[in-house]
C-alpha cells in the first residue's frame, strides 16, 4: 500500500470503518492514515456521520493533511498525529490541576457537541482522549 509522501506504514488499530496507521511524511512529521473501506464508506448513513463530525469545530479536530483516494476504492485521511492522555501518563508525565482541568472541560464540550449533532461517540478513556 502506497500513500504519496507518507513512509514506514505501520498498522496499528483497526475500528468498524477504518484502518489505522502510523507513518511519517517526507519532512519527517509523524503522521496518522486512516484508510477508510470502500464498503464501510458506502453504507447508510456513514458519509452522513462524518460530514456532520467534520463540522463540529468544538472538537477542535485534527484537521486533514491529505485525502487520497486509493486504487481499490478505499480513502486514506492523512492527519497529525497527537499522543493519548494514556501515553503522556505511561511515560510519567504529571499533570496540574490545571491541566487535568483543561483536559476534562475539553472531553466534555466535545461530548456536549457530538451528542447536539446526534451522533454517537465511543468509549471515552484515557487511551482514546487525544492531548
Amino acid at each position: 500500500m502506497r500513500i504519496t509522501g507518507i513512509q514506514h506504514l505501520q498498522q496499528t488499530a483497526r475500528t468498524t470503518i477504518a484502518e489505522v496507521h502510523h507513518g511519517a511524511s517526507a519532512s519527517g512529521e509523524q503522521v496518522e492514515v486512516f484508510i477508510v473501506d470502500a464498503a464501510a464508506w458506502a453504507a447508510p448513513g456513514v458519509a452522513e456521520r462524518v460530514r456532520k463530525a467534520a463540522a463540529l469545530q468544538a472538537l477542535e479536530l485534527r484537521r486533514p493533511l491529505a485525502l487520497e483516494s486509493m486504487q481499490d476504492g478505499r480513502l486514506a485521511i492523512v492527519t497529525e498525529t497527537r499522543r493519548s492522555l494514556a501515553q503522556l501518563l505511561r511515560e510519567g508525565t504529571r499533570l496540574t490541576p490545571n491541566d487535568a482541568a483543561t483536559i476534562t472541560h475539553g472531553i466534555a464540550k466535545a461530548l456536549q457537541a457530538v451528542h447536539a449533532a446526534g451522533l454517537v461517540h465511543g468509549r471515552v478513556d484515557p487511551t482514546t482522549v487525544r492531548v
